[in-house]
């Protein structure tokens, strides 16, 4: 989330443990650190400082199972702002304007002032109990299907999950929240359809520098073996994946990750080239789906 000044001194800052430093990667590329302090009270983490260019959209990944904290920061002549990576957030110091008259769907704005975002359906129904009807509209419109957003900030949340066709975490800008759907097929048979996105990823191919993501779908019906997603399952978006670097798949046994500078030397096999898993472990070593860098002796 960027201030509008273009030309505002922009930061990252990243909290992680010390040892987790060199698992982060900014766009691809390894975080580049214009900056460091230590966290008082502890000697395993540490804040980081790192300049960013403004542009529409960042990715911010992590190789291993780690968890960290992002925030980006901007300072001009005239002001500055500070804000968690990934939330909708708006200004708490200037007054509530109604934009009901310019109001576009899914806007990502408080349109009627309610401290509620998009959390309307073009259904002719007050959905937000607010004795209006259609007001602040998502993009869901209900045709055969009743659609409720589970949180009124309908996008931009930080999460860590497993990504498509791999075990890799990512971290990045933008993630839909999970959406659950009551199929209006017969009244007496509803079934409950729970989906959400999978984080924008870069693919398994190396020709191909555009991100995808996936939509997932669950349901509550014990009996149900597939669930079919509604609309489109996946989608592509512009990206910078595997420019200038080697591909994974190009790697010699035991590396894996672009230019290859991860090992699963500790694998009793070679491991996957894009996410490091592998089937068995050399003995005195755990994590398989971590490329066997855990030891016995440093599990705890």
């Amino acid at each position: 989330t960027y201030s509008r000044h273009i030309e505002a001194n922009h930061k990252l800052v990243t909290v992680s443990k010390t040892q987790f430093l060199d698992s982060l990667k900014l766009d691809n590329y390894l975080l580049h650190i214009d900056g460091r302090v230590a966290i008082a009270g502890t000697d395993l983490w540490e804040v980081i400082y790192s300049k960013l260019h403004y542009e529409e959209r960042h990715i911010m990944v992590s190789t291993k199972f780690i968890n960290f904290g992002v925030y980006v920061y901007g300072v001009t002549n005239e002001m500055s702002y500070i804000n968690p990576v990934n939330f909708v957030i708006t200004n708490i110091n200037m007054p509530c304007v109604s934009t009901l008259d310019e109001m576009l769907m899914k806007d990502e704005i408080d349109n009627d002032c309610d401290g509620k975002i998009d959390e309307e359906m073009k259904d002719n129904i007050d959905n937000d109990g607010d004795d209006k009807i259609d007001e602040d509209l998502n993009d869901n419109e209900p045709e055969t299907a009743n659609v409720v957003t589970s949180s009124p900030i309908s996008e931009k949340t930080t999460m860590l999950v497993t990504t498509v066709g791999t075990t890799r975490p990512f971290q990045v800008l933008t993630m839909p929240a999970v959406t659950t759907m009551n199929a209006t097929t017969p009244a007496e048979e509803v079934e409950e359809v729970t989906w959400h996105w999978s984080e924008w990823a870069c693919s398994r191919k190396c020709d191909v520098s555009d991100l995808v993501r996936k939509r997932m779908c669950s349901s509550n019906e014990p009996t149900s073996d597939a669930v079919e997603c509604p609309g489109s399952v996946s989608e592509l978006t512009p990206g910078t994946c595997y420019l200038n670097v080697k591909c994974p798949a190009d790697c010699p046994t035991f590396q894996w990750d672009v230019n290859c500078k991860m090992s699963c030397a500790n694998c009793m096999t070679d491991c996957d080239k894009f996410n490091g898993t592998c089937t068995r472990c050399q003995a005195g070593y755990k994590t398989p789906e971590e490329a066997c860098y855990k030891g016995y002796s440093s599990l705890t």
